[in-house]
């Protein structure tokens, strides 16, 4: 039973960070344990050697009394999905406020429907680093304190912590990787990903847009990018995915460029960009079809006008007759040619328009 209660409680807490992670700067509740506490997000800037007073709110929603435990946890970084780590206790990441945080009321009982308020301080050292510092507040249900599963803790409900301590705080970050999942494509459906590396020692919440240029240099779409605010953790690399559909047919060489804003006090932006190739083969190959249905019409014409001309002219070596036909048949050959790349191209924008 035990071990149950431990699996759901992970569960729960992977999807309150994940949350946090995503829909950043979105206040909400979660519900796990019969437990909700209010806020979820704590975002603050703060100076150091001063203190910081908090609130939060626990609600039993639960049908029966519950007692609560509050633990606090330190975030040593986030996955290539957003999902915070933990560090384990005491550990040194450069980032870690646990051991900053005073909370009132560690274990309290509530009834059904009752709240409770949960005072807390930060008291940040006067030599506190500069940059972003992060920890979880989290509330358990039981009379025991929640368990550790390796690097990641498990907890019913958490209010997340991030504080951008002033002083030297380095925002910095470029985009480590941008491309498309293919080269060519039979269609407009292009998926681009981007991956964002944050070498500066504070959380950023980049926002950009993918622009795309057709082989005329015309833009043709533009894409949101991050739209939500995800963060990206300091000295990590957080991917973002962004596609491009269009029934429109569209034909030949493309650009992307992709452009990243970040920062709280001085906005910088980042580019990159990538090629990719559109030959739709719904509309090539009916048209080359029917070019090569030309051409060998055209080809037995031109070996018909050759045998018609021998006959006149009473030859009967072929070879003599291709010679003596030789620029009256190339004069053909060219302006088929010219005529053929003509419709070929007059019949892809028609199509395209």
């Amino acid at each position: 039973m035990k071990h149950s209660t431990s699996r759901t409680s992970v569960i729960f807490s992977v999807f309150l960070f994940l949350g946090f992670f995503v829909f950043a700067g979105q206040v909400f509740a979660v519900d796990s344990a019969s437990v909700k506490i209010q806020p979820s997000i704590i975002e603050e800037r703060a100076d150091p050697g001063k203190d910081f007073n908090g609130k939060l709110t626990a609600t039993n929603t639960g049908a029966t009394s519950q007692t609560y435990n509050v633990v606090v946890k330190d975030i040593e970084s986030i996955d290539a999905n957003g999902r915070p780590i933990f560090s384990k206790e005491k550990e040194v990441t450069g980032f870690e406020m646990s051991s900053w945080v005073e909370v009132q009321n560690k274990t309290f009982t509530l009834a059904p429907n009752e709240s409770a308020a949960i005072p807390f301080v930060v008291r940040f050292p006067k030599d506190a680093a500069p940059g972003g510092h992060f920890a979880a507040i989290f509330v358990s249900a039981g009379g025991q304190k929640p368990a550790t599963i390796g690097a990641a803790v498990g907890y019913d409900v958490g209010a997340l912590m991030s504080f951008q301590v002033s002083g030297d705080v380095v925002e910095n970050a470029n985009i480590r990787q941008f491309s498309s999942d293919k080269t060519v494509y039979g269609e407009t459906n292009v998926k681009f990903t981007v991956k964002m590396e944050n070498t500066g020692n504070s959380l950023i919440r980049p926002r950009g847009i993918v622009e795309i240029m057709d082989m005329f240099g015309k833009k043709t779409e533009t894409l949101k990018l991050n739209d939500s605010g995800a963060a990206v953790f300091p000295h990590s690399t957080r991917e973002f995915t962004v596609s491009w559909e269009d029934k429109k047919p569209h034909l030949g060489k493309y650009t992307a460029i992709a452009s990243f804003s970040y920062g709280l006090d001085v906005k910088r932006t980042v580019f990159s960009q990538t090629e990719f190739y559109i030959a739709p083969t719904n509309i090539i190959t009916p048209v080359l079809g029917f070019l090569f249905l030309v051409a060998l019409i055209l080809y037995i014409s031109v070996k018909l006008y050759i045998r018609k001309k021998m006959k006149e002219y009473g030859i009967k070596n072929e070879k003599t007759a291709r010679k003596a036909d030789f620029s009256s048949r190339s004069t053909v050959m060219f302006l088929a040619f010219i005529v053929f790349s003509a419709i070929f191209i007059l019949v892809l924008l028609a199509m395209l328009a």
